[in-house]
Protein backbone atom coordinates (compact mmCIF):
# COMPACT_ATOMS: atom_id res chain seq x y z
CA UNK A 1 0.00 0.00 0.00
CA UNK A 2 1.77 3.54 -0.82
CA UNK A 3 0.85 6.76 0.46
CA UNK A 4 0.76 8.54 3.72
CA UNK A 5 -0.78 6.42 6.66
CA UNK A 6 -4.62 7.00 7.65
CA UNK A 7 -6.88 6.48 9.85
CA UNK A 8 -9.36 3.98 9.68
CA UNK A 9 -12.31 3.24 11.32
CA UNK A 10 -13.91 -0.12 11.64
CA UNK A 11 -17.58 -0.87 11.99
CA UNK A 12 -18.65 -3.91 14.09
CA UNK A 13 -19.79 -5.90 11.08
CA UNK A 14 -16.12 -5.81 9.61
CA UNK A 15 -14.89 -6.35 13.32
CA UNK A 16 -17.39 -9.93 13.31
CA UNK A 17 -15.65 -10.16 9.75
CA UNK A 18 -12.48 -10.75 11.04
CA UNK A 19 -13.02 -13.02 14.10
CA UNK A 20 -15.56 -15.15 12.01
CA UNK A 21 -13.45 -17.39 9.72
CA UNK A 22 -17.10 -18.57 8.23
CA UNK A 23 -18.28 -15.45 6.93
CA UNK A 24 -17.87 -14.68 2.89
CA UNK A 25 -15.59 -11.21 3.81
CA UNK A 26 -13.23 -12.54 6.78
CA UNK A 27 -10.03 -12.97 4.50
CA UNK A 28 -10.83 -9.55 2.57
CA UNK A 29 -10.95 -8.36 5.93
CA UNK A 30 -8.39 -10.02 7.26
CA UNK A 31 -6.45 -8.45 4.46
CA UNK A 32 -7.11 -4.88 4.62
CA UNK A 33 -6.25 -4.51 8.28
CA UNK A 34 -3.13 -6.16 7.65
CA UNK A 35 -2.34 -3.60 5.17
CA UNK A 36 -3.28 -1.09 6.76
CA UNK A 37 -0.93 -1.97 9.61
CA UNK A 38 1.34 -2.45 7.21
CA UNK A 39 1.29 1.18 6.25
CA UNK A 40 1.27 2.14 9.95
CA UNK A 41 -1.95 3.51 9.41
CA UNK A 42 -4.20 3.58 12.48
CA UNK A 43 -6.98 0.84 12.72
CA UNK A 44 -9.65 1.97 15.34
CA UNK A 45 -13.08 0.41 16.49
CA UNK A 46 -15.73 1.26 18.83
CA UNK A 47 -15.87 -0.24 22.00
CA UNK A 48 -19.11 -0.84 22.00
CA UNK A 49 -18.31 -2.98 19.06
CA UNK A 50 -17.28 -5.79 21.02
CA UNK A 51 -20.60 -6.58 22.59
CA UNK A 52 -22.03 -7.45 19.47
CA UNK A 53 -18.65 -9.29 17.95
CA UNK A 54 -18.45 -10.97 21.03
CA UNK A 55 -21.51 -12.38 20.92
CA UNK A 56 -21.95 -13.38 17.16
CA UNK A 57 -18.24 -14.75 17.61
CA UNK A 58 -19.62 -17.29 20.12
CA UNK A 59 -22.54 -17.65 18.24
CA UNK A 60 -20.89 -18.55 14.94
CA UNK A 61 -18.31 -20.90 16.70
CA UNK A 62 -19.65 -22.52 20.01
CA UNK A 63 -16.41 -21.54 21.07
CA UNK A 64 -16.04 -18.51 23.65
CA UNK A 65 -12.80 -19.22 24.92
CA UNK A 66 -11.89 -18.75 20.81
CA UNK A 67 -14.20 -16.01 20.88
CA UNK A 68 -12.47 -14.17 24.19
CA UNK A 69 -8.89 -14.52 22.42
CA UNK A 70 -9.26 -13.22 18.84
CA UNK A 71 -10.82 -10.16 20.77
CA UNK A 72 -8.41 -10.05 23.15
CA UNK A 73 -5.37 -10.26 20.37
CA UNK A 74 -7.78 -7.57 18.42
CA UNK A 75 -6.84 -4.91 21.23
CA UNK A 76 -3.16 -5.31 20.88
CA UNK A 77 -3.43 -3.64 17.08
CA UNK A 78 -6.71 -1.74 17.10
CA UNK A 79 -7.19 1.80 18.77
CA UNK A 80 -10.31 1.24 21.27
CA UNK A 81 -12.13 4.19 21.43
CA UNK A 82 -14.60 4.54 24.25
CA UNK A 83 -17.72 5.96 23.83
CA UNK A 84 -18.76 9.35 26.00
CA UNK A 85 -21.61 10.87 26.59
CA UNK A 86 -20.62 13.65 23.55
CA UNK A 87 -20.54 10.39 21.02
CA UNK A 88 -23.93 9.62 22.41
CA UNK A 89 -24.93 12.87 21.59
CA UNK A 90 -23.80 13.29 18.69
CA UNK A 91 -25.24 9.99 17.50
CA UNK A 92 -28.54 11.21 18.88
CA UNK A 93 -28.53 14.03 16.94
CA UNK A 94 -27.37 12.59 13.64
CA UNK A 95 -29.33 11.18 10.81
CA UNK A 96 -28.26 7.53 11.27
CA UNK A 97 -31.04 5.41 11.39
CA UNK A 98 -29.19 3.14 13.40
CA UNK A 99 -28.02 4.34 16.86
CA UNK A 100 -24.61 1.50 16.88
CA UNK A 101 -24.04 3.38 13.44
CA UNK A 102 -24.50 7.24 14.82
CA UNK A 103 -21.99 6.36 18.15
CA UNK A 104 -19.23 4.79 15.46
CA UNK A 105 -20.18 7.34 12.86
CA UNK A 106 -19.71 10.30 15.93
CA UNK A 107 -16.33 8.30 17.28
CA UNK A 108 -15.42 8.26 13.69
CA UNK A 109 -15.94 12.20 13.12
CA UNK A 110 -14.36 12.50 16.72
CA UNK A 111 -10.75 11.07 16.07
CA UNK A 112 -10.78 13.16 12.21
CA UNK A 113 -10.61 9.52 10.43
CA UNK A 114 -10.21 9.04 6.92
CA UNK A 115 -12.52 6.46 6.45
CA UNK A 116 -15.10 4.24 7.73
CA UNK A 117 -14.32 0.49 7.12
CA UNK A 118 -18.34 -0.81 6.64
CA UNK A 119 -20.60 -3.39 4.73
CA UNK A 120 -23.68 -1.70 5.80
CA UNK A 121 -24.80 0.32 2.66
CA UNK A 122 -27.42 1.98 4.46
CA UNK A 123 -25.08 3.55 7.05
CA UNK A 124 -22.79 6.97 7.25
CA UNK A 125 -24.38 8.41 3.89
CA UNK A 126 -23.76 12.24 5.29
CA UNK A 127 -21.44 11.48 7.58
CA UNK A 128 -17.70 13.87 7.21
CA UNK A 129 -15.67 10.67 6.89
CA UNK A 130 -15.70 8.58 3.87
CA UNK A 131 -17.40 5.14 3.84
CA UNK A 132 -15.89 2.40 1.75
CA UNK A 133 -16.84 -1.55 1.67
CA UNK A 134 -13.52 -3.62 1.79
CA UNK A 135 -14.19 -4.57 -2.16
CA UNK A 136 -13.89 -0.74 -2.81
CA UNK A 137 -10.86 -0.35 -0.62
CA UNK A 138 -8.97 -3.53 -1.44
CA UNK A 139 -9.18 -2.19 -5.01
CA UNK A 140 -7.86 1.13 -4.38
CA UNK A 141 -5.13 -0.19 -2.45
CA UNK A 142 -4.54 -2.83 -4.96
CA UNK A 143 -5.04 -5.56 -2.26
CA UNK A 144 -5.39 -8.78 -3.22
CA UNK A 145 -8.50 -9.55 -0.88
CA UNK A 146 -12.04 -10.08 -2.89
Amino acid sequence: MGGKPIVAMLDTNIIIDIIDASRQDHVACKDLVAALLASDSTVCAASLSFRDAYYFGVKASRDEGATRRHIKSMTVWLSVLSVGAMDIGAALDSDEPDFEDGIIRACAERIGADIILTRDAGAFGSSSVRKVTPLEFASELGVGAT
